[in-house]
């Protein structure tokens, strides 16, 4: 497994869930390395090769190696960037 944290996340805040999980990890220690992008929002700053359906539709990540992950991959990166997970 990569050892690859999150730099950006990508994420539905037009989801109740999804705010509430996003809400509960911008709280954690070193969240303030993390940019959280509401992808809802209709002037969200998307990275090449995201369209702001492929966003809404599934959680993605850019690590700090700047690759884009998804799915369980971009989960993972989001909790190796902070430390108590």
């Amino acid at each position: 497994m990569t050892d690859k944290c999150a730099s950006a996340v990508y994420f539905d805040g037009s989801c109740p869930l999804c705010r509430a999980e996003i809400a509960h990890y911008k709280g954690q220690v070193g969240a303030d390395a993390i940019s959280f992008v509401d992808v809802s929002k209709p002037d969200a700053d998307l990275p090449t090769g995201l369209t702001r359906e492929q966003a809404m539709a599934r959680f993605h990540v850019r690590d700090d190696k700047g690759e884009l992950v998804s799915g369980a991959r971009a989960f993972v990166s989001v909790w190796r960037a902070l430390p108590r997970w």
